[in-house]
């Protein structure tokens, strides 16, 4: 099953081409491995031990990567890869041979008659990389030397040389105990080696190719203390365990196999009481990568207490809150993990201030930031979906109902003086500056697509959330509150369509800001039909969609704005200020696929042919989990124009859950058929 993502050396030996393509290894703590196929380095981000803090969030590279040379009778060869300015070397590639995900990356190299086997893995809950190499062809015996190479610095950032890095390390047993910094914490290297010596060299100006093309500095110095020479014979492999913590097992095998085996759990169900059942048999591997993808983006705190959050995309966003709610479907619910689910909505709950629900998270210190409106209404979707899903209408009663009412609250009361619900029911948003929605990327300050007044996509969710709190509060017997939403509810459904309906295009303004009526026409919209509480007559969902197909749907999701605009831009490239301006005009969005076949399936009913449909929709992003960028997993956004490259994280949470749901409802069909919560 997991060999679908596999590559010879017709891809291994073409640099341009094997630079593209990305694996990536998550802990369960927010930390992780990651490099090319071919191992030279691309971005700052990649690394074998980028070891997750649980108490700050803060990300630390701390093996960046291993130079690795083998000894076969007199002559000598190299395995890695590095890229330099105006040059390649080591050149290990030409000795790669085939490159797999098993599930664990694995590379095959051949020398001559001698062929090695290297496969890397974290084992999860451990900020600990295991990395093994293997004779599986060829001579007796070989000498492997590998140069561990040394950086302490947030993945963020990039590390220059210093006189302040430490050369000395410890030596017991088969274990290195080494602190690059005096003030810095110790990480232990565990290995089957025969003998170590210090080199105390400075590896000099790496060149980070991903860095350079998105505007950033790109070179990196990277220092190495020692190397360690391994003997490998027929029965005996080598291995480098790198960890935060001096571990007391380094049996290989049982630390391989004890992964495998909880990966291979990933790949099943769960179902509310406990069972296991395998995964539906499908026509491709992408579902089960997802599968297994989904549970990369869920961090468990080991502190007791403390519950579970996801992160946004990796290599560098930690966690969003619209995201967050977004994701909880494809993440928890289709996989099984229902107390998962739970314990992120009754966290969010828990956070709730003066009616805002946070939108992100320091990544350094873990303080919730409360700059958008957009999660709170996000929220009412993820507890929808979680009924849906779970049947568990009691937990929403005693657990989430006063949080949605105070965020409810907020918006009709006029919580402050940036937000505020209309005579007409409709959310009023005055501040340019507040980051409301999935357009609401800041730069220097600064909105790039500013967006305020009365926003389509706001509306719709306000609509959902009065609607979805009308059925809590009844259920909860509060019988002033569920008249009041009630009425609330009628308001909204009476006003929207007069408010923002574009006769001369078909479809929905995208805001309204007092006398100007934006027309833009982008993906917002779709919310109006396929959010789970109609605002709309049938004739008018139709035109939506019809014109959504026509301007913005792609082969890998939604455009973020029509190509008919002027203001469309379909090459998402250059430095942080282009970048986040194409961001939001043309840039397409792979998570809107999902929200997309909501809509087309509900104005269509739902046939064989419409099933086979919506599995034609969305092959093109099984292609890209086999074959592009971070490989088993999806990307957050692509190129506008053809030929729609991979952009952004090359793992987004949005993006693999919203096509794992998709999927699961519309091809597997699996949808739960009842309505949780009704009209």
């Amino acid at each position: 099953m997991y060999k679908n993502i596999r590559f010879g050396e017709d891809v291994c030996g073409n640099l341009k081409v094997a630079l593209e393509k990305e694996w990536f290894e998550a802990n369960g703590l927010g930390g992780y491995a990651s490099s090319t196929i071919i191992g030279a380095h691309t971005r700052r981000y990649h690394g074998l031990l980028v070891a997750a803090s649980e108490e700050t969030r803060q990300r630390t590279v701390l093996l960046s990567k291993c130079e690795e040379q083998i000894l076969v009778g007199d002559e000598s060869y190299y395995l890695s890869c590095n890229i330099y300015p105006n040059a390649i070397h080591p050149t290990g590639f030409m000795y790669l041979k085939e490159f797999y995900l098993d599930p664990f990356p694995t590379f095959i190299y051949r020398i001559g008659e001698v062929k090695i086997e290297k496969k890397i893995f974290m084992i999860y809950g451990e900020n600990t990389v295991v990395i093994t190499y293997h004779i599986i062809e060829g001579a007796d015996e070989i000498t492997l030397k590998i140069r561990p190479l040394i950086t302490c610095r947030s993945h963020h950032h990039l590390m220059e040389k210093t006189d302040k890095i430490l050369s000395t390390y410890q030596v017991r047993a088969n274990t290195i105990e080494y602190r690059p910094y005096k003030d810095s914490l110790p990480f232990f290297l565990k290995h089957n080696g025969l003998l170590i010596e210090g080199t105390h060299l400075w590896y000099n100006n790496f060149l980070y190719t991903k860095e350079t093309e998105r505007g950033f500095k790109g070179e990196e110095d990277l220092f190495n203390p020692f190397e360690i020479s391994y003997m490998m014979g027929n029965m005996e492999g080598a291995f480098l365990i790198a960890s935060t913590h001096d571990r007391t097992t380094s049996n290989i095998e049982t630390l391989e196999n004890n992964e495998r085996e909880r990966r291979k759990r990933t790949v099943m169900f769960n179902t509310r009481h406990g069972e296991q059942v395998r995964t539906p048999t499908i026509s491709s591997a992408g579902y089960s990568y997802l599968l297994q993808a989904a549970d990369a983006f869920i961090v468990r705190n080991k502190e007791k207490g403390k519950r579970e959050r996801t992160i946004a995309g990796y290599p560098w966003l930690d966690e969003w809150g619209r995201d967050t709610m977004i994701s909880l479907t494809g993440l928890t619910l289709i996989t099984g993990k229902f107390l998962v689910a739970q314990n992120i909505l009754k966290r969010y709950a828990s956070l709730v201030k003066e009616g805002k629900m946070p939108h992100c998270f320091s990544d350094s210190t873990g303080e919730a930031m409360y700059h958008s409106i957009e999660t709170s209404l996000w929220f009412f979707y993820a507890i929808y979906k979680y009924v849906e899903y779970t049947q568990d209408m009691y937990f929403v009663v005693h657990e989430l109902y006063e949080s949605m009412k105070e965020i409810v609250r907020f918006f009709i009361n006029g919580g402050d003086s940036s937000v505020y619900m209309d005579h007409d029911g409709l959310i009023y948003c005055t501040n340019n500056n507040l980051q409301n929605d999935i357009f609401g990327a800041q730069t220097n300050d600064a909105i790039m697509t500013p967006r305020h007044g009365k926003m389509v996509d706001i509306n719709a969710l306000w609509f959902n959330a009065i609607k979805i709190i009308e059925y809590v509060s009844y259920k909860c017997k509060q019988e002033e509150d569920h008249l009041e939403f009630k009425k609330c509810a009628l308001k909204i459904k009476a006003n929207f369509s007069s408010v923002f309906w574009n006769g001369t295009k078909g479809c929905l303004y995208d805001f309204i800001a007092g006398s100007y009526k934006d027309p833009a026409v982008r993906p917002h919209q779709l919310f109006a039909v396929g959010l789970p509480f109609t605002l709309l007559a049938e004739t008018e969902e139709r035109g939506i969609v019809e014109i959504v197909e026509r301007d913005l749907l792609t082969m890998h999701g939604l455009r973020s704005l029509s190509p008919r605009d002027t203001h469309y831009i379909g090459r998402y490239k250059g430095n942080w200020y282009s970048r986040d301006v194409a961001y939001h005009q043309g840039t397409i969005w792979p998570h809107l696929i999902g929200f997309f076949l909501d809509a087309y399936c509900k104005v269509n009913g739902f046939s064989e042919t419409y099933r086979k449909e919506c599995e034609a929709h969305l092959r093109p992003l099984f292609y890209h989990i086999l074959h592009d960028a971070g490989l088993g997993y999806i990307s957050e956004i692509f190129d506008g124009d053809f030929p729609h490259s991979a952009r952004g994280c090359v793992a987004h949470s949005a993006s693999v859950a919203e096509v794992l749901r998709a999927y699961h409802e519309y091809v597997l069909t699996k949808r739960p058929l009842s309505h949780p919560i009704h009209a």
